[in-house]
């Protein structure tokens, strides 16, 4: 929706009255291009998809995630592009425009020299541009990249033990000061993001928490940057990655034939989160999953009863479960309406609820499943979505595609499954919970949160 076709509804909605028809045409018009642009995006591989999305960057259109989803923010992008090149700006890119783009990007990464530059010091994986930070010096934590004249410093840093603690740290830089001032800052369990405009620059800083050498540690970095050298620093927060996965070593040709060993025992496979469950009846749960071997929900081994292949809904029993099964009334959700979305997330072993804020999108012509627009991580599939008076509106779908950008989760398109699909599952008879107003996003957590366990597979 335009900005001045933005202002009018939310005046007419504040008011209580309803669009015209021409506004109404409009903005069905305008989900009605977004949605056909999105599904002929999401046809070509995701490899395409994503170097696009890293293209815009260093054509400086795109602040957001390189994910390959189409977001607001990647159809904002093209057009911006489209038009600046004089191409047809239709949110999309033709494979002539697509390699136009490709090689503008590549021209401009080699101005700066950007490349894959592991750290030595802390152990996290970077890209940088080495004609610009072309200095290196060691520091107690970490590494520190110069630029020639002091415009651009990058830091990195590795804190273990009893030092790998997210909060003091995050404390310590959040809060604007008389030269520094924040304009964004987030907390979660397992990273944090703040930024902060210096005099003349920039600043952006990460942290994220893992496991260095069997012990917690925190691996992160801190950018300061000219203003004009944006698209760089956002293209060294897509290339960071805290905690890579080691590189195997080849192992020399041995000079003498060794004795055959006895193999080692297998090892055991590891359980990872892979969706939120909700608790809608004693010993029984239901969730959104694709593939899931071993399932476990709540720390309890899952039966899958029956399950929906066209949308991945389905009913477990675990039996066992400590949640109380869920009470709240069910409703349709309203295209354009406000959504809330309840999500477990595992941190240091234990599971706990977040809230997070969203909207329900038209659902393209022919669909069956709706759209919601939130910020989530894909371990948040099978969540439940709420409007804003607490009524349940839906579970959040499968979404394959990871949404993280150096740790910021964008808004990003998800499919929407009805709750009542629950109901065709055969599945039990949910409690109505009373209806009294519009809902905090505490309260909900503090209601609902009550009702969700983690499912984990192997």
């Amino acid at each position: 929706m335009h900005a001045p076709l933005a202002i009018i509804a939310a005046l007419i909605a504040t008011l209580g009255l309803s669009l015209p028809a021409t506004a109404q045409t409009a903005q069905r018009s305008q989900d009605a291009a977004f949605e056909a642009a999105r599904l002929a995006f999401e046809t070509l591989p995701e490899q395409d998809r994503r170097a696009m999305q890293e293209a815009l960057i260093w054509t400086g259109d795109y602040k957001g995630a390189v994910d390959g989803g189409y977001g607001r923010g990647t159809r904002t992008a093209m057009i911006a592009y489209a038009r600046r090149v004089g191409l047809p700006d239709e949110g999309l890119l033709d494979t002539r425009a697509r390699a136009s783009l490709l090689a503008a990007a590549n021209g401009a990464k080699a101005a700066v020299g950007f490349a894959a530059t592991p750290d030595p010091k802390s152990g996290a994986a970077l890209a940088l541009p080495l004609k610009i930070l072309s200095r290196r010096v060691d520091t107690k934590t970490g590494s520190r990249w110069l630029s020639s004249d002091g415009a651009m410093v990058m830091e990195t840093w590795l804190l273990r033990e009893q030092e790998a603690n997210l909060q003091p740290l995050f404390d310590q830089l959040k809060d604007s000061t008389a030269s520094r001032r924040v304009t964004y800052k987030v907390l979660r369990p397992e990273f944090f993001v703040v930024t902060a405009e210096l005099a003349g620059s920039d600043q952006y800083i990460r942290f994220a928490r893992g496991i260095v050498d069997g012990a917690p540690a925190l691996r992160g970095y801190s950018i300061v940057y000219p203003k004009s050298q944006e698209y760089v620093a956002m293209a060294i927060a897509n290339g960071f990655d805290p905690f890579p996965a080691p590189t195997p070593v080849q192992p020399a040709a041995a000079v003498v034939q060794a004795a055959p060993q006895p193999a080692p025992p297998p090892t055991p496979p590891r359980m990872a989160l892979r969706a939120t469950a909700v608790v809608v009846q004693a010993d029984m749960a239901a969730s959104v999953v694709g593939t899931c071997n071993n399932p476990r929900i709540g720390g309890r081994p899952a039966r899958l009863i029956r399950k929906d292949e066209a949308t991945g809904l389905a009913l477990f029993e675990a039996r066992g479960l400590s949640a109380r099964p869920i009470a709240s009334a069910m409703a349709s959700g309203e295209a354009g309406a406000d959504a809330l979305v309840v999500f477990e997330n595992i941190s240091g072993g234990s599971a706990a609820p977040f809230v997070s804020a969203g909207q329900i999108l038209s659902a393209p012509a022919g669909a069956t499943l709706g759209r919601l627009l939130a910020p989530l991580d894909t371990t948040a599939a099978g969540a439940p979505v709420f409007n804003r008076r607490g009524e349940w509106v839906g579970f959040v779908g499968l979404r394959t595609a990871p949404t993280r950008v150096a740790g910021v989760v964008p808004q990003t398109s998800w499919p929407l499954i009805p709750a009542q699909g629950l109901t065709a599952l055969q599945g039990p008879a949910i409690a109505a919970a009373p209806v009294t107003g519009e809902v905090r996003a505490s309260d909900l957590a503090a209601r609902i949160g009550s009702a969700l366990a983690p499912l984990v597979c192997d």
